[in-house]
């Protein structure tokens, strides 16, 4: 008696870590993040704490992805010139009120040009994490519009006493 197995392996090259309603988050993509703190923090001289930051950095796409999924709904949204803007006050701060142009364009590009390269992270990624960053900022200020300013509250002073006695002598004045 011969017998006869096969089996099929399928391997994903780049497999989903992570879903958010019916958006995946591919393994390249956390793990692309991933690095580039890693390789960051290394570059500044910062904390990078391997055994918190895959978790927290799970936590934050799936906040991301949250943010990304309400701001149609919302009506939050992020044009190009604004995430250009946002990344040239990230890199090169003292030009962050200036038009990109000229001088300040050659600096934007150069700084972002380090960046990536230090970092590793696609365009394309890095601009995507940017926009987020401005939308989860938009959605605080309509979130924090719908909050007064003052709230109602009450001041409350409380006084334990054990004995039984005082208790009854504090009542009866």
């Amino acid at each position: 008696i011969i017998a006869l197995a096969i089996l099929v392996v399928v391997k994903h090259d780049n497999p989903p870590i992570l879903q958010v309603n019916n958006v995946s988050i591919s393994q390249g993509e956390y793990t692309s993040i991933l690095k580039s703190q890693r390789l960051f923090a290394q570059r500044i001289g910062g904390n990078f704490n391997p055994g918190i930051a895959p978790y927290e950095l799970m936590q934050n796409l799936a906040h991301n992805e949250l943010i990304r999924q309400a701001a149609p709904r919302e009506g939050l949204s992020v044009t190009d010139d604004e995430i250009e803007v946002e990344i040239l006050r990230r890199l090169v701060p003292a030009a962050a009120d200036q038009p990109i142009e000229g001088q300040v364009r050659r600096d934007y590009e150069a700084a972002l040009s380090n960046y990536l390269s230090t970092t590793q992270l696609p365009l394309d990624l890095y601009k995507s994490l940017v926009e987020v960053d401005l939308l989860r900022d938009q959605l605080r200020e309509n979130l924090g519009r719908d909050i007064p300013l003052v709230q109602a509250h009450v001041e409350l002073n409380l006084i334990t006493i054990t004995d039984v006695n005082v208790t009854t002598q504090i009542e009866t004045e």
